[in-house]
């Protein structure tokens, strides 16, 4: 609670988001036991969200030493730019897609083989540290590495954060949990489900 609603983290975000306002969006806890845990498949993330808007961002905070070895995040430099939605997906425990969401009315890019075309892009990783962050962009095409270290477990902290053009957007959405009741299509997300957690001085809502 104190990472997700209390500086520094909130204003860090602001700052790389251009906003004077800070929504939490939610936070997640990524587990990959000793051991355990096969590839993370490649996605982007706002496909996922009932979110409109571009100002959307992963804090992803390692609690353990991560390497390419127990399952290190990896990004697609770049990516965030291409504009791509790509089809939410549900996948198994040997990190084999099992099912594509389809919905009328929602338009989703295919998602390529980028595990076959990782020749093609710039993969950035990082080895890290406990108290190490990454952040990117809620289209960035990311994944992460199995997990082969039967003595090491590998945790991520993940924190979303959303700016002021970020609005919500009913319909149908591949994540429930956040699908609000109070909320109507187009409303900024300004909820006790979506608490502003920053705000600057002398700022002015865009909406």
């Amino acid at each position: 609670r104190e990472a997700c609603m209390n500086p520094p983290v909130p204003p860090i975000a602001a700052k790389l988001l251009h906003t004077g306002k800070v929504n939490l969006l939610y936070d997640q806890l990524f587990v990959k036991q000793e051991g355990i845990g096969a590839r993370t498949p490649w996605h982007n993330d706002l496909p996922y969200w009932p979110l409109t808007g571009t100002q959307i961002l992963t804090v992803w905070l390692a609690l353990d030493p991560i390497t390419p070895d127990n399952g290190a995040l990896e990004i697609i430099r770049g990516s965030h730019k291409w504009g791509r939605r790509y089809r939410p997906f549900d996948s198994d425990d040997d990190g084999q897609v099992t099912k594509l969401f389809h919905a009328d009315g929602v338009e989703f890019d295919e998602l390529p083989d980028f595990e076959d075309e990782r020749r093609r892009h710039h993969i950035m990783r990082w080895d890290m540290q406990p108290g190490d962050a990454i952040v990117f962009h809620a289209l960035s095409v990311h994944g992460a590495t199995g997990q082969a270290r039967p003595d090491m477990r590998r945790r991520g902290f993940a924190i979303r954060f959303t700016g002021d053009d970020v609005c919500y957007r009913t319909g149908p959405v591949w994540n429930q949990r956040l699908v609000s009741e109070r909320l109507t299509h187009g409303a900024p997300l300004d909820s006790t489900q979506f608490p502003v957690v920053y705000r600057s001085s002398g700022y002015t809502a865009l909406h």
